[in-house]
């Protein structure tokens, strides 16, 4: 529904949908099935991306893989890494 009002907006102000190469390469109406079918894509490939992250993660602690950064391992490596951090 956003994304209606959006495409109604920018065709009321006279703003147009162009592609500069590429298959769809040309000028679209922002309001038509173009911008539509792009929407429903990117959306779909944001999902994706999004779950193959989460397997990928889920793998790597079935693995014993840590995510994310290194953890402090003793009480002077945490000394160090705050001491550094203050000083920015």
């Amino acid at each position: 529904m956003e994304l209606a009002m959006l495409a109604e907006e920018l065709k009321a102000s006279d703003v147009g949908l162009e592609f500069l190469s590429g298959e769809l390469m040309g000028s679209h109406d922002p309001s038509g099935i173009v911008l539509t079918v792009l929407a429903a894509m990117s959306g779909m490939e944001r999902e994706y991306i999004r779950d193959r992250t989460l397997e990928g993660h889920e793998s790597a602690r079935k693995r014993g893989k840590t995510i994310g950064g290194a953890s402090v391992t003793d009480d002077d490596m945490l000394f160090t890494a705050l001491r550094c951090v203050t000083r920015n």
